[in-house]
């Protein structure tokens, strides 16, 4: 049956201020409860086929408009929607900052290391057992072939892949680091697809963030 639960949260600065919202910490929206939906059997996949989400962030993807939950959270919220897997695929300008402190700059190779690892970690404690696999993944900023950052999802490729394009942090020096062509060339033979194709660009994030489309030539 259908569930209603409105969560109340209480947030405290390490200065001793505290305060306690419900659901949401909007101002001048109410908040409205959370829906959640029971279903009476599992969900219908066919024989050999595993149901799963393509595009997801983790707290990794953490800058001041889009943030994610820690890894075992997405784990569990995929066991719990019944998910044989989840494919994370943070972005990859988030990489380059502290997902704690997002302004500031760490090394993102060995922030992606370590995004990876504990990935695997949660894998290994399945021990072949039921459960979600969380495949970490990336949301990688390239250049389409007018030179505009576009973003492409990539799955379970093992090393990281530059791309502070479109993150916001450079100010107008938006400039993709690699193309499509040659993110895909990296990755050989790993899953990679279009995120968003299809959404429109408004003229604000085209000037300031040098975003573009997918088109058929990409």
């Amino acid at each position: 049956g259908l569930v209603s639960i409105l969560g109340r949260v209480r947030a405290e600065k390490a200065g001793g201020a505290s305060r306690t919202f419900v659901n949401a910490n909007f101002p001048g929206i109410p908040p409205s409860p959370l829906l959640i939906s029971f279903l009476a059997s599992p969900l219908p996949y066919p024989t050999g086929w595993h149901g799963g989400e393509l595009h997801c962030h983790s707290e990794y993807s953490n800058d001041p408009v889009e943030y994610g939950a820690p890894l075992s959270v997405l784990q569990e919220a995929g066991r719990a929607l019944g998910m044989g897997y989840v494919v994370c695929t943070d972005h990859s300008y988030d990489f380059y900052y502290d997902r704690r402190r997002y302004m500031e700059r760490t090394e993102p190779v060995a922030n992606f290391r370590e995004y990876r690892e504990e990935a695997l970690a949660l894998n290994g404690s399945l021990a072949g057992g039921p459960g979600t696999v969380v495949i970490p993944g990336e949301e990688v900023s390239c250049g389409n072939h007018l030179g505009e950052n576009v973003h492409l999802l990539v799955a379970g490729h093992p090393e990281f892949l530059p791309g502070l394009g479109d993150g916001g942090r450079r100010w107008l020096n938006n400039q993709p680091d690699l193309r499509i062509e040659e993110v895909l060339e990296r990755i050989g033979a790993v899953p990679a697809f279009a995120a968003h194709p299809r959404s429109r660009i408004g003229g604000l994030e085209r000037f300031i963030f040098r975003r573009g489309m997918w088109h058929e030539r990409d």
